[in-house]
C-alpha cells in the first residue's frame, strides 16, 4: 500500500521554539485582543487539544470567543 499522508510534529520536534518567543508571541496576540496575557495563555493552553484536530484559524476564534473577543478583525490580526 502507497502511503497517502506524512504526519509531522512540527513545533517543538523538528523545529525549535524558545520559550521567550513563544511570551513575546503571547504578549503581542493579547494586546492585539485587548485581554491581559495571563488570560490569553490560559485560554490558549486550555484549547490545546482541540487545536490539535483542527485549523489554527478555528482554534484562535475559539480562544477569543472564550475571552469575549467577537471583533472579526482583532480575532483576524491574532490568526
Amino acid at each position: 500500500m502507497t502511503p497517502r499522508a506524512v504526519i509531522f510534529d512540527f513545533w517543538g520536534t523538528l523545529a525549535p521554539l524558545a520559550w521567550d518567543r513563544w511570551q513575546s508571541a503571547f504578549g503581542s496576540i493579547a494586546q492585539v485582543l485587548g485581554v491581559r496575557q495571563e488570560q490569553f495563555e490560559r485560554a490558549w493552553r486550555a484549547d490545546y487539544d482541540r487545536r490539535l484536530v483542527s485549523d489554527l484559524r478555528e482554534s484562535m476564534a475559539r480562544v477569543c470567543a472564550s475571552l469575549g473577543v467577537t471583533r472579526e478583525e482583532a480575532i483576524e490580526e491574532a490568526a
